[in-house]
């Protein structure tokens, strides 16, 4: 199958980890049963770069609507491209220096790559497709730096500039008191340099919206100015339908899907386990499991009466996924120690928000749940799909 010049494909630039493919796929699938109702012979699919073969897909499977997968596209060359400046074990300082080294020549490279046909294959059907560059009409952007050259739409909790930008002045002056400690490898010069790179093609003005949830990385700032087309929404999560399989108690652990703070995490949730909790892993992390005891179960249970709560790393995906799926609950954050500011800025943007805390560091977000029930009604995955819809005159 081929998609031409009468069909349109939403092209995903996600980020590092499990999170950015799953927001971006689970937006552009929602736009085309958007699309489809106005235009039921519309050609429509999401191009999505496959960084984790094997892994990415299983979980794509596992998450989205079985209906929607016929409809998502992976691509090995494009996830290939860019995985070696992408974020991974080796932490912040490595990945700064591989983006300011390689990041305008791997900008062009994939915009280049994108300007000739792609090959993919079909999540749902396992079909081999071609994309051809007529058929890419616009970009869902999740946290990734590289733009694509489409007209763009920011769907995450940050833009890139502005972050790095803030990372380096707290590091400089300090916060409200508070300071953030750069780690070897990591300046304010060469944060600088990476924003002042990915200025032109990721800065806020570079894309037709900018979506940030109302709680997101820079929320804490005081004064923040918004972008002029910044739109403010709910978390960028649906909710899971309700489980109600008989467990035992447990706690449900998020874990990083960039690989990176596991030992953080592990040592707060063998500590529940010598409280006699059970913790429960998807089943991408088997191997971590095996290390402390715990039991395997698919992520829909963090719905199930007996999950009392997640644990992870502050990361937006795993936040969002505590923030719809059990607000009533706790949510254990892990220490961050790799200098990783993204979770550091995260926490304090947490901190701002009414939530009980307990002796055990644990979190409830259900007053901030409940503000952003009042505030817009649906989920941030309809509520942005329908905005972008519209924009695109797919609706």
């Amino acid at each position: 199958m081929e998609f031409g010049k009468d069909s349109v494909v939403a092209v995903l630039s996600p980020s590092h980890g499990h999170a950015p493919y799953l927001v971006g796929a689970e937006i552009g699938r929602r736009i085309g049963e958007i699309a489809r109702k106005e235009n039921p012979a519309l050609q429509y699919g999401v191009l999505i770069p496959l960084f984790y073969p094997g892994t990415q897909e299983g979980i794509m499977e596992r998450r989205l609507e079985p209906s929607g997968l016929d409809n998502i596209y992976m691509s090995r060359e494009l996830g290939e491209h860019l995985l070696p400046v992408m974020q991974n074990k080796q932490g912040y300082p490595d990945y700064l220096e591989r983006l300011t080294r390689d990041g305008e020549k791997t900008q062009k490279a994939f915009q280049e790559k994108l300007k000739k046909p792609v090959k993919a294959v079909s999540l749902g059907t396992g079909e081999e497709v071609v994309v051809q560059p007529e058929s890419m009409k616009f970009e869902l952007m999740t946290w990734m730096q590289f733009a694509t050259g489409l007209p763009a739409y920011s769907t995450c909790s940050f833009v890139f500039p502005e972050f790095a930008r803030r990372v380096a002045d707290v590091a400089d002056n300090g916060y409200e008191g508070r300071i953030i400690q750069l780690p070897v490898g990591v300046t304010s010069e060469k944060l600088r340099e990476a924003a002042a790179i990915f200025d032109k093609t990721r800065g806020a003005n570079s894309y037709r919206k900018v979506f940030l949830p109302r709680i997101h990385t820079l929320s804490f700032v005081n004064g923040r100015e918004p972008h002029v087309n910044e739109v403010k929404t709910p978390p960028l999560k649906s909710k899971m339908p309700r489980d109600l399989s008989p467990l035992p108690n447990f706690i449900y652990a998020n874990m990083s899907g960039a690989g990176y703070g596991e030992q953080e995490l592990l040592k707060r949730l063998e500590d529940f386990k010598r409280t006699g909790i059970d913790i429960a892993f998807p089943d991408t992390f088997a191997e971590t499991a095996r290390k402390i005891g715990g039991r395997i179960l698919p992520e829909s249970v963090m719905s199930n009466p007996a999950c009392l709560g997640t644990a992870g790393r502050a990361g937006w995906g795993t936040i969002w996924e505590a923030y719809v799926n059990t607000p009533g609950k706790r949510f254990f954050p892990a220490k961050c120690t790799d200098g990783d500011f993204e979770i550091t800025f995260n926490e304090w943007s947490l901190e701002r928000e009414p939530a009980s805390t307990d002796p055990e560091g644990g979190i409830s977000l259900m007053q901030a749940y409940e503000t952003d029930l009042k505030m817009f009604g649906i989920d941030g995955i309809d509520y942005v799909a329908e905005i972008i819809a519209k924009e695109e005159g797919l609706a």
